[in-house]
C-alpha cells in the first residue's frame, strides 16, 4: 500500500492507497489496525492520487476523497458504494465538510467548490480565491 491521503469518522480510518487506486477502510478498536476492506474508486489511469496526493474528509455519512484531474469520489461509510462522482477543476488540494456541504480546494485552478452531499455530490457553485487555495 503507497498512502497519499487519510480520513477517520467514529467507526473507520480511511487511507487512500494510491498504487492500487482504492480507499481501505481499517478498524480501529484493536491494538493495531487491520485491513476490514477495500473499496475500488477509480480504475487507473483515471487518476487516483497517482502523482501522491490524495486529499480526504468524512461527513454526511461518506468518505471524499479527492483525485488527480479534477474528480472527487464520495463512498458511503456503511455500504461502501460509490455513490457520488464529481468535477471540481484539474487538482483538488483538499477537502473539508461541514455548514452542509462538502468543500474543495483547487490549486491549479485557484477556487473553492462547495458540492451538495444530499445530491450525489453535486456542484453548488464555485469561487475564486486567487493563488494558492
Amino acid at each position: 500500500m503507497t498512502v497519499g491521503g487519510v480520513a477517520a469518522d467514529k467507526r473507520a480510518v480511511w487511507i487512500g492507497d494510491i498504487r492500487r487506486t482504492r480507499l481501505v477502510r481499517l478498524d480501529p478498536s484493536f491494538n493495531r489496525p487491520s485491513v476490514v476492506r477495500s473499496v475500488r474508486v477509480a480504475p487507473f489511469p483515471e487518476g487516483f492520487g497517482q502523482f501522491g496526493q490524495n486529499p480526504m474528509a468524512t461527513g454526511y455519512g461518506s468518505v471524499w476523497s479527492g483525485h488527480t484531474f479534477g474528480a472527487i469520489a464520495g463512498v458511503d461509510a456503511g455500504t461502501e458504494d460509490v455513490v457520488a462522482r464529481t468535477s471540481v477543476g484539474n487538482d483538488p488540494s483538499a477537502i473539508a465538510t461541514g455548514a452542509g456541504s462538502v468543500w474543495v480546494t483547487d490549486s491549479d485552478d485557484n477556487t473553492v467548490t462547495r458540492l451538495d452531499p444530499a445530491s450525489d455530490g453535486a456542484v453548488i457553485g464555485t469561487t475564486s480565491v486567487g493563488p494558492g487555495p
